[in-house]
């Protein structure tokens, strides 16, 4: 500050000023900086659903209901039924089941409002539901006619053919408005692995065989991009196709099963629900490509695992003791209240995990 002292006062007095308004600016400068926000945690729920056994005096009776992160939520109080399957589509959760009723019926639920009947279950089964991107509702089973069962879909609660041979549709995927259906067309000899494009006339086929020696079974769906998985079995053999029959991979062994059993897609890794059978005990597991898991449970000897779901790193898995009729869910290996300990009051295998 030597050199302020060859100053005028005044310019003194200017130096200084000018100096606090540099040193103010500067620290305006510091606490202006914007932070860096801190990333939102992401919240996974995951629903499962089924039927629950409630009692009403002396009579207990299977009553449809869906649990979110465990928590319980009944479709109907006093009628009989189940559900096959559930989905979600931003805040809503829809369902489809039966209500076992005179006669029995196909119904669908949004939420837990009363349920649409769409179908006499006396001559019809519905086996999965999802909803496009623009609100349409489908369901995915099939209908029976002389004896004969036909894949059929609903939309909107309005019936629709699938194919017009024998057949039946199991599963369901879309993407944005494009709607996948996995089941089987019979070809007069054998049952046909198929999958069908909603609004294209005919299904892919995905028996390996150019002229199918054996049964096969196109089971869970799921869609990753533009790519199509659908998972089965040929034969005896566990399979899960990608696109079409030239992508077809072989997993587990000649006493691995799959039975309605879903997949799951992750990046480039496939997982698929299923289980051992060695002619005494059923072994519930998951593949993660050919790689197997085995899932423990209370009672061992008749667990299968049904449905599966990636969320994140985390792999869930469904599955049911038929013996006792216990269902259990599993997250990475782990058993989950309150599908766990036996509770055999719960029958409930239907899978979906949403990430928000």
């Amino acid at each position: 500050m030597k050199h302020l002292n060859n100053l005028t006062p005044k310019a003194k007095l200017l130096s200084q000023y000018m100096v606090i308004i540099l040193m103010g600016f500067s620290l305006s400068i510091v606490s202006c900086k914007k932070k860096e926000a801190k990333p939102i945690a992401k919240i996974t729920d995951v629903y499962v659903a089924g039927s629950v056994i409630l009692t009403n005096g002396n009579k207990a009776y299977d009553t449809p209901a869906y649990w979110k992160n465990g928590t319980q939520n009944l479709l109907s109080q006093l009628e009989a039924g189940s559900v096959t399957a559930i989905t979600v589509h931003g805040n809503d959760v829809y369902a489809v089941g039966y209500l076992y009723a005179n006669p029995d019926q196909i119904v669908y639920w949004r939420n837990t409002d009363k349920g649409v009947v769409i179908a006499d279950a006396n001559m019809a089964y519905a086996r999965g539901i999802a909803v496009s991107s623009d609100g349409h509702v489908y369901i995915v089973g099939y209908d029976i006619s002389e004896g004969t069962h036909f894949a059929k879909y609903w939309k909107d609660g309005n019936l629709m053919p699938l194919s017009a041979a024998a057949s039946e549709a199991y599963s369901i995927a879309v993407s944005n408005t494009n709607v996948y259906v996995s089941g089987y067309e019979n070809n007069s000899t054998y049952n046909i692995a198929t999958y069908w494009k909603i609004g294209t006339p005919a299904g892919t086929v995905l028996a390996t065989e150019d002229t199918p020696t054996k049964n096969s079974y196109g089971y869970g769906i799921a869609v990753s991009g533009t790519d199509v998985y659908v998972s089965g079995r040929e034969g005896s053999t566990v399979k899960y196709w990608k696109n079409n029959k030239t992508n077809v991979f072989s997993i587990g062994t000649n006493t691995s099963y799959t039975y309605f059993n879903g997949i799951a897609v992750k990046g480039s890794d496939v997982y698929v629900a299923g289980y051992d059978f060695d002619f005494v005990d059923f072994k519930p597991k998951y593949w993660k490509g050919t790689a197997e898991t085995f899932l423990t449970a209370d009672a061992q000897t008749t667990t299968t695992a049904s449905q599966i779901a990636v969320v994140g790193n985390d792999v869930y898995v469904t599955g049911l003791e038929a013996t006792n009729n216990t269902s259990y869910l599993w997250k990475n290996g782990g058993l989950v209240a309150p599908f766990n300990n036996g509770n055999t009051t719960i029958n409930a295998t239907a899978l979906c995990v949403v990430e928000k």
